[in-house]
């Protein structure tokens, strides 16, 4: 066992004590659908996550956020009403891009490309789930389980490639990385610019939803290597879930803003416990 097992077991060891007693983590699958009453539940971990993501860039002074897989770039929105720091958001799907490129309230620079380990051009793949297009579980990768895609090429660059074009390689940067897959990718793009992270949340996976991606050690490892640190996790799905990350010289501002998050969590087991007794009840 090396030391990305420790950490990624004691994620899963806390997180454990905050979820409440009746959800089966342990009995994830690629299919899950929640109930209503667990579906609210862990929406609320991933609000309380998001909050202190926030917090952590006023507070340790970042001067950008490098936002991939932005969508509707909300997270890069709310941050720069707050600190007005600089705040680069990128969209891969071109189809979410131009439903949002022109509904900006605050000056944030949004980009339709994707972020990947290859320069130039890249094939995305999106799941025809629906009517529309526009959709969030867009990736370079084939899903595990069986499905049909629209297939459209976009522009596309490593991230190394992309701080550098923004001249930001010797800032203090912060990412928020929703790449459905793509994540320990993306950040190898990275290369040695990685070190310019100060604090990142990235979504990872314990199940592989998508064809030959990296699970959550991997990720876990390679923020290792770069000095960051995994601090907390929400709750946002079995098998699938979002890690906040700090750069190793800052983990000791931040465990006021640690210990305040797993507080919260427990707050929200608590009040989902009494409301789902009084749903039960009724029947």
């Amino acid at each position: 066992m090396n030391i990305a097992h420790s950490y990624y077991l004691n994620l899963e060891a806390t997180a454990g004590l905050v979820t409440p007693k009746w959800v089966l983590t342990n009995k994830a699958t690629l299919n899950d659908k929640f109930e209503p009453v667990e579906d609210a539940w862990r929406k609320k971990t991933s609000a309380v996550l998001r909050r202190k993501f926030i917090l952590l860039n006023k507070l340790l002074s970042i001067d950008n956020l490098i936002e991939i897989g932005a969508h509707e770039a909300s997270v890069s929105c709310e941050l720069f009403s707050i600190v007005n720091k600089k705040c680069y958001a990128v969209e891969a799907n071109p189809f979410v891009f131009n439903k949002y490129v022109n509904t900006f309230y605050v000056p944030i620079n949004y980009e339709n490309l994707a972020i990947s380990k290859i320069n130039g051009n890249v094939e995305l793949h999106i799941p025809k789930f629906s009517e529309t297009l526009d959709r969030a579980d867009t990736s370079l990768l084939n899903r595990a389980s069986e499905a049909d895609y629209k297939k459209v090429n976009v522009n596309s660059s490593t991230l190394k490639d992309f701080i550098l074009k923004k001249k930001i390689q010797n800032d203090k940067n912060s990412c928020w990385l929703d790449a459905e897959g793509l994540s320990y990718d993306i950040l190898e793009s990275g290369e040695n610019l990685i070190e310019s992270l100060q604090i990142a949340l990235i979504e990872v996976e314990d199940i592989s939803y998508w064809e030959n991606q990296h699970l959550v050690l991997d990720v876990i490892q390679i923020c290792l290597n770069f000095n960051l640190i995994p601090i907390c996790r929400d709750l946002d799905g079995r098998g699938q879930y979002n890690v906040l990350f700090v750069k190793n010289n800052l983990v000791e501002k931040c465990g006021g803003v640690i210990s305040d998050f797993w507080q919260e969590l427990n707050s929200i087991k608590i009040n989902t416990e009494i409301k789902s007794r009084k749903f039960w009840k009724r029947f």
